[in-house]
């Protein structure tokens, strides 16, 4: 009788043992207070010092990512003011590297300055009198093949509800940027924010500088604009 009563302690306590274990994990998936995390840990092990680092949630070992994006530009020029929506292919090797497209359809208008300087060509045309119109070369379309790295991440108190995941990342990319004149190298460079609400549900806010030569009749010029791109895509 006895040996019963041992064996049946040795039990319970394997059982509470197990479950505070899983307590602990499910803290650790929920982002749980970090003081109750450590101290938790601590009772588990109190002769070991112990550090905290989670693991991303998000699975993104081989897996394709599709996004739509929105995108405003700032600078280029001066007379034209240009809004751009388009789409994105990542491919994941790893949660830290990524290789992508980048393609923009551009919506062009003319900003202020560029429609009084119009307004005053036609008005001295009308009048027979000598006029200049000013030369504008302005984007139709870009893509670009990026590369990706995704050196920070971590977790994001959403409404003490959840705990999405981010991650930080740096880009650099090549393509073409086709213009009312022709086609022109492009050059990228720039970062942004990844958001990954779930295994298949991601958001990111990209800042990009890029640089192209346009082509008017009276030379090429160097253009300069920095282009921030809205995303939300899943992941496959």
């Amino acid at each position: 009788m006895k040996t019963f009563w041992i064996i049946l302690t040795i039990l319970l306590a394997s059982v509470t043992s197990k479950a505070e274990r899983l307590d602990l994990k499910k803290d650790f998936d929920s982002l749980g207070g970090n003081k109750e995390i450590m101290e938790r840990a601590r009772a588990l092990d109190p002769k070991n010092k112990v550090r905290v680092v989670q693991n991303r949630t998000v699975d993104r070992n081989m897996r394709l990512e599709v996004s739509g994006s929105f995108g405003l530009v700032s600078g280029g020029d001066a007379y034209i003011k240009t809004q751009n929506w388009g789409g994105n292919l990542d491919f994941h090797f790893t949660p830290k590297i990524s290789m992508g497209m980048r393609y923009a359809r551009a919506y062009n208008t003319l900003t202020n300055e560029g429609k009084e300087v119009f307004d005053q060509a036609q008005a001295r045309q009308a009048t027979h009198a000598n006029f200049e119109v000013p030369e504008i070369d302005y984007p139709l379309e870009t893509g670009l093949a990026v590369l990706n790295w995704y050196p920070i991440y971590g977790k994001l108190n959403w409404f003490d509800s959840a705990a999405p995941q981010f991650d930080i990342y740096t880009l650099i990319g090549y393509g073409k940027t086709r213009l009312s004149s022709g086609l022109s190298d492009t050059f990228a460079a720039g970062g942004g924010i990844a958001l990954w609400l779930s295994q298949h549900v991601s958001t990111h806010l990209e800042a990009r500088y890029q640089t192209y030569q346009d082509q008017p009749d009276r030379g090429g010029r160097q253009v300069d604009m920095a282009v921030v791109n809205f995303t939300l895509g899943i992941l496959l």
